[in-house]
């Protein structure tokens, strides 16, 4: 029993400290159920398997407890989000994080417990804790790294035809932050593109984390159908509507892959029909998040 407590402990206090670290005191309640349904599993489990592989060296003994602890913890969170559904995006925390590095640490403890006593085994499972959370932090990483994640960030430009030199507005009504603008250069570019009429800024978003890349879109009119534009690959690029389509400008790197699609969203409001221009990223990952970037009365140019 005193290696089923001990491992209790070991799993609660690990990913409590990962939670709190990562997202403060939020969510605690729902956080700490699951967590101690996780720990007890985790204990049960780890007491029973704490003897077995004996005639295997020490060595190959431990790696084998820290995979089958990383393992129970990755079985646990994916069963909990499959109960869950999608108030599993409840959880402030990053709950897989949590409970990898708590399973793998709680099943290595076991074993210390077993093969030490309590004077050497606990700065041995303190270790354990600290290298298990360093590695299930550092994977994502590098996994996003390797995948060349990136910060994008999208400048929407309403171009308004005229006789007048151009004039660039970057007034942002649709960002909270008005910090970022267009540099030197690419300021030419628009205006070496547009030498008469307006551009206003429209907005502004910023999707991902990492090096640095920009998309500056151009329109005049509501799209009709869907579009899809390849993302630039730590650099900038320019696209200018051509009817339902766009013309690329780079003088940089080739282009992604990845995609950032464009289309029509049409809804009424206090009797009005208006078309919105909807933007969705994808991400390095798969996934695609966006919004609304640009809106015009339906039938207006």
């Amino acid at each position: 029993m005193r290696t089923f407590f001990a491992c209790v402990f070991i799993f609660v206090a690990i990913a409590e400290s990962i939670a709190i670290v990562t997202a403060g005191f939020e969510d605690q309640e729902a956080f700490v159920f699951w967590t101690l349904i996780a720990a007890s599993i985790a204990g049960l489990l780890a007491t029973k398997l704490k003897n077995t592989n004996k005639s295997l060296r020490k060595l190959i003994v431990y790696l084998l407890s820290a995979f089958f602890g990383f393992i129970y913890g990755l079985v646990f969170s994916y069963g909990v989000a499959f109960f869950l559904g999608p108030w599993i995006g409840a959880f402030g925390m990053p709950i897989l994080l949590c409970w990898t590095a708590a399973g793998l640490s709680t099943f290595v403890a076991a074993r210390l417990i077993n093969d030490f006593p309590l004077k050497k085994s606990t700065p041995l499972i303190l270790l354990t804790a600290v290298l298990a959370s360093i590695s299930v932090f550092s994977i994502p990483a590098i996994v996003r790294r390797v995948n060349n994640e990136q910060e994008v960030k999208i400048f929407v430009f309403r171009y308004t035809p005229g006789k007048r030199e151009i004039v660039i507005v970057e007034d942002d009504p649709l960002s909270y932050s008005h910090d970022q603008r267009l540099s030197l250069t690419e300021h030419e570019v628009l205006k070496n593109r547009y030498q008469t009429g307006r551009l206003n800024l429209e907005s502004q978003s910023v999707y991902g984390k990492g090096p640095e890349s920009k998309v500056i879109l151009v329109l005049s009119e509501p799209l009709t159908n869907e579009v899809s534009l390849r993302q630039p690959n730590q650099s900038t690029v320019f696209y200018f509507q051509n009817g339902n389509d766009f013309e690329a400008h780079s003088n940089t790197s080739p282009l992604l892959e990845r995609r950032i699609v464009l289309g029509p969203r049409e809804y009424t409001w206090e009797n009005t029909d208006f078309v919105a221009l909807s933007c969705m990223v994808e991400s390095w990952d798969g996934s695609s998040t966006g919004r609304d970037v640009m809106l015009w009365e339906k039938g207006a140019k």
